[in-house]
Parts: C-alpha cells; structure tokens; sequence
C-alpha cells in the first residue's frame, strides 16, 4: 500500500515530516531510524540514519531504499523487506556492502506500522552498527586462540588456582597460607604442567586440591607460600617442592600473580618449570662438597696423629742416652701409618681413574680368608675384640686378584674393628650361594643410621656418629672396597638395623669357572716397573757409590745417612747443577734422585748424567712423591732406570744396592 492508495482523511502513523518531538527522540537514539513505507521508499530518517549515508535532511524523503543502500545491499535487505511490508517482525544480522561506508556488519529490525484496520502502512527501520564491536570480538577470538595455542604448545607449565572461598588479604601472612591450603583447587593447566606431575592430560589433573601437590607438611613449601602473600601477592622463580602421581618428588621453579578482588585473594595465576634433575645435581654437588670438607677434616686429624709422636720421639732424640729402641718403635708405627695413609688416597685415585688392573687367577676361598685375617689381626687385637671366622663347608674358589680380594675382606675387617666398642665381636663368613660366594663381615658396633645406607660407600662420606669414635683412617677405605669388588664383577652392600645395632657388609662374587685362571697386567706396583724382578739377587758386600740428589736437606741427608750405615760411599747434591759436578767426580754406580726440583728438573739431570761418561753406566733411580702412570711413563723416557715412591723402604734400598752389576 502507497501513500496515494492511503484515504485523504486519513494520515501516515508517523508524521512524514518528522517534526516535532518525535523528531528530537530519533535524533537522540543513536542507533539509525528510518520509516520506509511498503513502496520500500523513505518517508523519514534520523540524524545518525542520515550521517552515515552522508545525506543532508532533505534527500531522504521518497527516495527508494535501493537507491541510498545501493545494488549489492538492496539484493541482501529485499526479502526481509518483502516480509516485513507484508506483516512480519523481521529481525537479521548480516555483513552489507552498501554504496556509501563499503562492507559493514549490522544487526537490524523491521517493526510493521498497522493502521486501525490492521492494514501495514509500512515499517520502522531500527539498525544498529556492529562492525567495530564484530571486528574487537573477532581480534579477542584470535587474541584467545593464539594465548590457548601458546599455552597448549608451551613447554612451561601454566596454571590458575581458585579458591572456593575467597581469602582475605588483611589477615596474617600465616593464616593466609592455611586459607590456601584449605580452599584453593587447580581449575585450569595445560598439558605441560599435567605431564610434569606424571599425568597424561590436562583433564586428568584439574581440579587437584593444593594440599594433593605440595605437601604441607614440607617447611620449605610453607615458606614459599608465605614469600608469596608478604609478597604482594607477586613472586619469580620461587622454588616449589612437590609430589608427582606416584608419589616421587619434584622440584618446581614458578613465577605466579594472585588476583585481589574487593580487598580479598580470589585466584592466582602461575608458570612453572621442572628443576627436579637440576636440583638433584646442585644437592649432590653440595653433598660432595661437604663430603670432601669432612674429609679434609679427617686427614688433617689422621697427619696430625702420627705426627705428635713422632715429634715427641724426635725431642727425646735430644735427651741425654734416650731409648733408642723406643723411639725407633714409635717412628716405625708412625710412618707405616702415614704411608698407609698416602696408599689408601693413591687407591682411591687409580681405581677411580680405571688405572688398576687386577692379576686374576683361581683362589681358593680359605686362602683370601687367611690372608685378610692375618693383615687385620694386629688392628682387632688392639680393639680386644673376638674375631671368629667361618669358612665354606666345601671347598669354594672364585677368579679373583688374591691381593685386591684379601684388601677388601682386610678393610671390612679393620671398619669394623674401628666403629665396634672395645671387646666387641666381629665375624668373617664365606659361603656359597647358588652361583657366587657370599663373603660377610659383621659387628656390634655403632651401627649405621637408615638413611646413611645408601651413603657409606660414596667417596669422602663419613658417618657423622662415628666422627668422635674412628681409630684412624680416613673413611675411604669403603670406597675402594666398593671399586675393587665392582672390578672382579661383584656386588658389596652395606646392612644396619641402626646406631648401636651393628652393621653387616655382604660381599657377592661369582664362582671360579672351571677353566681356572683369567690374568690381567697389574700397573699398581709402588716401586716401579720390573724393579723387584731385577734385584732380587743376593745383598752384595761390595762397597757402592751412590749419589743422593734432592733439594729438600732433611731428605737428602736422612737417605744419605741410610745409604752410609749399609756401608756404601755417598756423595749428596742440592740442586741439577751440584749433581752434575759432583757426578763427574765422583763417578757415581747409583743415583738417587728426586724429580720435582726447582730450576733443573730431575728429568733433565737424568737425561745429562746420561751423556757423560762418568755416569753413562750408572743406575739411574727416581725417588718422588709422584707415582702414578704419567709420572712413570716420564722418568723412562727421560732414562731412569727405575721408580720409586717415597719414602724408600730400607729393605727396597738394599734390594736396588745388591742388584747393581
């Protein structure tokens, strides 16, 4: 129905001027009004309508929706125009292309005028703009899947917490942390932070309670929680200390920021990073630290020891007609302490470094049970303790090093005569065990502290409740115990039922094979390579001469003196230099000589003696405190005859005298 098929008496509903107020409350809306009749042609439009067209209050009236909105839009907008001209609330969302203010996104309602007689006059146009609105909602959308994509992808762990029942922040940094462990629950993590607790998704892990993941009752999670609330609520890469799915520990670092709601904590957002193998490393470095400060400790207590009495030997030296047999007792002990001492440190170093081959042959059980009984028995009587021994009921052999496998019962022995209070009782067993043959050493002494077990054979480890009561020794003998038996391919293991309860130490080794032997080159020989096989002839009486070089005085004299009491003619020297002069004099047919020596080494004196005439025939000996594989491979090539560790034995000084051609 038009306008001119409207009867003359009767008006439009809606004035078609759009005077009056009317006209003031459609200006004032500012959402776009038009009233276009059932022609589909304007009869009126507001200020908002008119503006974003770009039309001046003239140009609307009559004008045909087409021609404002333009071809591509009227072919979107006609059949909603159709129904709504026949009657219909039309209600749509669409994108328009329009001629004027290109594509747009509205959302747009066609309301039917109806006349007294029902008939439709024509419809009031309300259209509201949603571009702007449609475009933000969009870029949220994608701002969204973009943070879930990152969160799905991230490596960290991310995570939001809420409480059922909103925190105070006013209350005491104390009842806070007892609020959060009461009240908060994981609402929300991703996969990352699912898979560091053990689990294999996210939803297996959501809705955990605080409490389920750190552990209350650990005061270092108390103290993270409290570092988080005096913090404002604000806290970077604060360490966590956790449980996983089955129990294990976890270390976490997180970063996290808690949400503050009308002065009250409602939710706390966080990242987090599994340090676990981290923090194992770091506590293990820490642990061996202190481990090697207790050990120093220990050694600067064991050099002590003997060094009292022999400096109380060497004062009553100077007394008028001292006890010489006294003296000479206590120097003996003393330095056989000291230099096991030094042996004891030099095992440690080549077993660790793989340097220690064993000589393997077929040894009969009873044999190495012997021997390590016979080494330790001075150290079990001095403790008065009853030693008793059980051998196999039948013959057993193993393929072992009988040396290494007698050092190792000999050290379990000498541990447990330590750590046993006096006139305690140590057993020695050996017996067979399916396959292997079990060797164990038992006490009642101080016993060994559950969680010390796993500890007692690392180096440097000492228990610190045998600290006050060890009888020397520097707490690796177990360590070289552990080395020597994984070396023949057996397990050792340490069993305590607690302080003052005794402990056990259960050696396993395989049987002998039948065949009987398996030999290995030894390269642990404390005089040096083919020295023994060398002088082993008969002590000769012929009077030698023999050149001590060292630039330590005490040491040069002491051995200088040794050599003159055998009977020998000894020269000494300072310094390469001196040695050289000297040699050319003297001619010497031994040399003793130290290695590490300022200016000229020992190395370079070797390599000159062995271009002068007068010393080409002598047998050259290096006398050092270094011995181990390097240090040999030098003194042979710089044309030392042999090696030797100090302090020289006597015994090992005749042996080198009585060898010379």
């Amino acid at each position: 129905m038009t306008d001119a098929d409207r009867p003359a008496d009767r008006p439009p509903t809606i004035p078609a001027d759009g005077s009056g107020l009317l006209r003031l409350i459609t200006d004032a809306v500012p959402a776009l009004i038009s009233y276009v009749g059932t022609d589909f042609r304007y009869r009126l439009a507001n200020e908002a309508y008119r503006r974003w067209f770009g039309l001046a209050p003239g140009e609307v009236a009559g004008r045909h929706v087409r021609d404002v909105l333009g071809e591509a839009a009227w072919a979107s907008v006609e059949p909603y125009m159709t129904r709504a001209a026949a009657g219909e609330v039309v209600t749509y969302e669409r994108e328009l292309t329009y001629r004027a203010g290109g594509s747009r996104v509205v959302r747009a309602t066609y309301t039917p005028d109806r006349g007294p007689d029902g008939r439709v006059a024509g419809f009031v146009v309300l259209v509201y703009d949603l571009t702007d609105q449609r475009r933000a909602e969009a870029e949220v959308r994608r701002s969204e899947e973009r943070y879930r994509a990152f969160v799905a992808h991230s490596t960290e762990g991310i995570w939001r917490f809420e409480l059922d029942v909103p925190v105070p922040v006013g209350l005491p940094a104390g009842e806070q942390v007892a609020a959060l462990y009461r009240h908060a629950h994981l609402a929300e993590c991703n996969d990352a932070a699912a898979r560091m607790y053990g689990y294999a998704a996210a939803g297996e892990l959501v809705g955990a309670r605080l409490a389920d993941l750190l552990p209350p009752d650990d005061p270092r999670n108390a103290a993270y929680l409290e570092a988080f609330v005096r913090s404002g609520y604000r806290l970077a890469e604060a360490p966590s200390f956790e449980r996983d799915r089955a129990g294990g520990p976890k270390v976490f670092r997180n970063s996290l920021a808690g949400e503050v709601e009308g002065g009250h904590l409602v939710r706390a957002w966080g990242t987090q990073r599994d340090v676990t193998d981290q923090w194992r490393a770091d506590e293990a470095l820490k642990a061996e630290a202190r481990r090697k400060d207790e050990f120093l400790a220990v050694l600067a207590h064991e050099l002590r020891n003997p060094l009292a009495p022999v400096r109380n030997a060497v004062h009553l030296l100077g007394l008028p007609d001292p006890d010489l047999g006294w003296v000479r007792a206590v120097l003996g002990r003393q330095v056989g302490q000291l230099t096991r001492l030094v042996d004891d440190l030099l095992d440690v170093s080549r077993i660790s470094r793989g340097k220690v081959r064993l000589a393997a042959e077929r040894v009969a059980v009873g044999d190495v049970l012997d021997r390590a009984v016979e080494t330790s028995r001075p150290v079990v009587d001095a403790g008065g303790h009853r030693l008793t021994v059980r051998r196999p009921d039948r013959p057993a052999w193993v393929d072992a090093d009988p040396t290494r496998l007698a050092q190792v019962l000999s050290n379990l022995l000498n541990n447990a005569a330590k750590y046993t209070p006096r006139g305690g009782a140590i057993e020695l067993t050996a017996s067979p065990a399916g396959d292997a043959v079990e060797f164990r050493v038992s006490d009642t002494g101080i016993g060994i502290p559950p969680e010390k077990l796993a500890e007692v054979f690392e180096p440097f480890a000492q228990v610190e409740t045998a600290l006050d009561r060890a009888q020397g020794g520097l707490g690796i003998g177990l360590t070289i115990v552990r080395r020597l038996v994984e070396l023949h391919g057996g397990t050792v293991s340490a069993h305590s039922d607690g302080p003052g309860r005794g402990s056990t130490f259960t050696v396993r080794l395989p049987c002998s094979s039948e065949s009987g032997v398996r030999n290995a080159e030894s390269e642990d020989q404390s005089t040096g390579p083919g020295l023994h096989s060398a002088i082993r002839n008969p002590q000769s009486a012929t009077r030698r001469r023999v050149l001590v070089v060292d630039d330590n005085a005490d040491a040069a004299d002491s051995l200088a003196l040794l050599v003159q009491m055998m009977g020998h003619e000894v020269r000494t020297a300072r310094d390469g230099p001196r040695a050289l002069a000297a040699a050319a004099e003297f001619r010497p047919e031994l040399v003793l000589l130290d290695v590490g020596m300022p200016g000229m080494s020992g190395h370079e004196v070797a390599a000159r003696l062995r271009g002068m005439p007068e010393a080409r025939a002598a047998t050259i000996v290096a006398v050092t405190g270094w011995g181990q594989d390097e240090d040999r491979r030098r003194t042979r090539e710089a044309g030392f005859d042999h090696h030797v560790v100090k302090p020289i034995e006597p015994d090992a000084l005749q042996d080198l005298l009585a060898g010379l051609g």
